[in-house]
């Protein structure tokens, strides 16, 4: 994740991935210690979105988790 992130090329990244590795991502994006991985669990339901970004202080934000609104328009 940190050669994903460090790259220059674009300012938008697109990652799909399953439940358990959406949680290490997010852990990983908000700089969790180890001890922290430990208690805590970020559970994502299928097909949901989450949006990782910086805000105006350039400070990681986990901006929307878990979003499935988009699926109701399915049906």
């Amino acid at each position: 994740m940190d050669s994903l992130g460090a790259s220059d090329e674009s300012n938008h990244l697109l990652v799909v991935t399953h439940g358990g590795t959406v949680s290490q991502i997010t852990a990983w994006w908000l700089r969790f210690s180890e001890q922290m991985l430990a208690t805590a669990y970020f559970s994502a339901s299928p097909g949901s979105i989450s949006v990782l970004t910086h805000n105006s202080f350039h400070q990681n934000v986990l901006a929307v988790f878990n979003d499935t609104s988009h699926l109701s328009l399915l049906g």
